[in-house]
């Protein structure tokens, strides 16, 4: 049983990665029956993770998320804090419209207005998927924060 589950997140895992991650220094993924991770490259050479930059680890544990997720089974939500900081330009456009929109039937992302300004191609690919949106103010003379209603505003 642990070894089909195995097979599954890694088939899983490797297919979601090939869809975001057009890289050829990740083209394949092995994990063993104890969880560990080994990348390759497509001359089939096992890449260090630590040599990914920022972002494609970034890339990488969301991704074994969603896979875990989807071999398991599990209806989980996924909340995200500032979800592209370290991410490229082109793999943020992936992530946007091929990740975000089918992670989960809740997605929750805490986004900066410098991550996913209101009127960049982000915001307006990620728009159509969106039930609500709010922005967090702060309230300094209070010290504390609040829900506004609506996304940031272009300043």
């Amino acid at each position: 049983m642990l070894k089909s589950k195995v097979n599954a997140l890694q088939k899983e895992f490797s297919q979601t990665l090939k869809k975001l991650l057009p890289d050829d220094r990740i083209y394949k993924v092995k994990i063993d029956n104890r969880f560990n991770i080994k990348i390759y490259n497509k001359a089939s050479k096992e890449q260090a993770i630590g040599s990914l930059s920022s972002g494609q680890k970034q890339i990488v544990a969301t991704l074994l998320m969603q896979a875990i997720s989807k071999v398991a089974k599990v209806d989980a939500f996924v909340c995200v804090d500032t979800p592209l900081a370290r991410i490229d330009k082109l793999n943020r456009e992936r992530i946007i419209k091929h990740y975000y929109p089918q992670a989960a039937n809740q997605v929750i992302i805490l986004a900066t207005d410098s991550e996913i300004a209101p009127k960049s191609d982000e915001y307006q690919y990620l728009k159509p998927h969106l039930a609500k949106e709010y922005t967090i103010l702060n309230s300094y003379e209070n010290r504390s924060s609040y829900f506004k209603e609506g996304y940031v505003e272009e300043k």
